[in-house]
């Protein structure tokens, strides 16, 4: 289970806001802002492993004055992660691996959206809503946060 942890500052890389999940060996890690806001830069470690991940954002506001964080991409090895927080592309051994990084990629995004900024996030519709990842998952995600 995703588990919210605030820390105090201490360096460039100290998250003062990140989940974690012990069992699964997941920190997740927010960096910043690329594209002028548009696009949210996240750091993935799992396993040992240390991905970098982007996810397209929009805030979004109903009717009723409800706001919501509405994600249209989710990619690993974003472009200008590397340029703008010097961290590599990760090199994926399969396509399995890919597929599982990028359930738990999506899964953190949402998740760090409700638990640590107070939004409650959806990913949008449609054939593109995860670039590479199924959007059956985003739903199946979003459905276990709710």
């Amino acid at each position: 289970m995703l588990n919210l942890v605030s820390d105090p500052p201490n360096g460039r890389w100290s998250y003062q806001k990140r989940l974690i999940d012990d069992g699964r060996q997941i920190i997740f890690a927010p960096l910043g802002t690329l594209a002028r806001g548009t696009v949210n830069a996240f750091l993935l470690t799992w396993k040992g492993r240390v991905i970098p991940v982007t996810a397209s954002v929009r805030e979004y506001q109903d009717e009723r004055g409800q706001r919501y964080l509405v994600f249209s991409h989710v990619n690993l090895n974003g472009a200008g992660v590397e340029t703008a927080y010097g961290i590599a592309a990760f090199s994926f051994t399969s396509r399995q691996e890919r597929a599982e990084a990028g359930k738990i990629a999506v899964e953190c995004v949402l998740a760090f959206a409700k638990l640590a900024q107070g939004f409650k996030a959806i990913m949008a519709a449609g054939d593109h809503a995860l670039s590479e990842f199924l959007p059956e998952t985003a739903q199946q995600i979003q459905r276990g946060l709710e």
